[in-house]
């Protein structure tokens, strides 16, 4: 290399040359802003059909899901099944409608929708098709004891949904927001969800979570994550002690009398299957005879209203994927059981 090719290095004591920074024009500012801007929007959007499909979690995808299910059917079916994740995840379809007679329809979702969640499913089932022969709804212990809170705020329906399905619920101010930045600004509302899930693409299994007509079967079992959670459980049990139903509990309880009257299907309700370790709990049992007391109230409001299961049926803990959630061969037991007392209520009424 010729010494004139060679780079100029600056001898002692002389200064670095200045760094010139580019300069900038208000037009490349507002091109600069706007591709921002374009980034930011086209992502939001991405978030907003990313949470409204569900696909953030579990949970908030079995609740798009059953929503999802109930507005997609074709055609009308015999037997609705409502409740918590415990009737998500514990009746199987072959089994009820082996059982029972008819097509069958699982709309179950999760506790926190309470059971308002369960009469404002039925409702929207009845805008579309005539009654079926019956509706089933099944809850664990920690339902009936609820509040309204932002988890009714999460449901993929128009605005204003809480003001025209019965029972109204009303909506605070933030609970509102809630609902429209959840819907509307994804991209910030969810980012801590967004971010897990981009982190961790298969961190669960939810390709397969829901199944035709809304049934879900579980294969997974992880006994010391069941234990921990029962111990979790005890300790609620002990806590709540006498259980006491909440205004939405008994406002969504109502509603659903209100329906079978008015459409003239026949109303199961009871509880849903637990682990053997919490049956055996001296708290829990406690639990168990106050809800059992709240439903046998329920059951003489109307004679289209039976309380079933009022002993809930237990299970090992090696076929259960949590406290309350069956592994398909237990939930198959557990089903020809709850087709057995539907049966015989149904024999009971007259």
């Amino acid at each position: 290399m010729n010494a004139v090719d060679q780079p100029q290095r600056p001898g002692p004591g002389e200064a670095l040359p200045d760094e010139r920074p580019a300069s900038a024009t208000r037009r490349t500012l507002a091109v600069e802003l706007l591709v921002a801007l374009a980034v930011v929007f086209a992502a939001n959007l991405v978030a907003i059909e990313v949470g409204a499909r569900g696909r953030l979690s579990v949970g908030t995808f079995i609740e798009a899901g059953k929503w999802r299910v109930v507005e997609e059917l074709e055609q009308p079916v015999d037997w609705l099944i409502v409740g918590d994740s415990s009737a998500a995840f514990g009746v199987t379809r072959a089994e009820l409608e082996r059982g029972l007679g008819g097509r069958a329809i699982n709309l179950a979702t999760n506790q926190h929708q309470l059971v308002v969640g369960d009469a404002w499913m039925v409702q929207r089932y009845l805008e579309r098709f005539p009654p079926p022969r019956g509706v089933i709804a099944l809850h664990s212990v920690n339902v009936w004891w609820r509040t309204v809170g932002v988890a009714q705020t999460k449901l993929p329906l128009p605005w204003g949904y809480w003001d025209r399905l019965d029972p109204h619920v009303p909506f605070t101010t933030t609970m509102k927001w809630s609902y429209l930045t959840r819907r509307y600004l994804a991209l910030w509302m969810q980012s801590y969800m967004l971010s897990t899930r981009v982190l961790n693409p298969f961190g669960y299994d939810d390709e397969d979570t829901i199944g035709e007509a809304g049934f879900i079967s579980w294969r997974k079992n992880d006994v010391p994550s069941v234990n921990r959670m029962v111990k979790g459980h005890r300790r609620e049990a002990r806590r709540r002690g006498d259980i006491r139903l909440s205004l939405a509990n008994r406002q969504g309880l109502e509603a659903l009398i209100r329906l079978t009257e008015r459409h003239g299907f026949d109303l199961f309700i009871g509880n849903g299957p637990i682990c053997d370790q919490l049956k055996d709990d001296p708290d829990y049992g406690t639990n168990l005879a106050a809800v059992a007391k709240l439903l046998d109230v329920v059951d003489r409001r109307s004679r289209r209203v039976h309380h079933i299961l009022r002993e809930p049926l237990s299970f090992p803990i090696r076929e259960m994927q949590n406290p309350d959630h069956l592994l398909r061969p237990a939930a198959r037991r557990f089903t020809r059981a709850l087709t057995a007392e539907i049966q015989a209520a149904a024999g009971r009424s007259p």
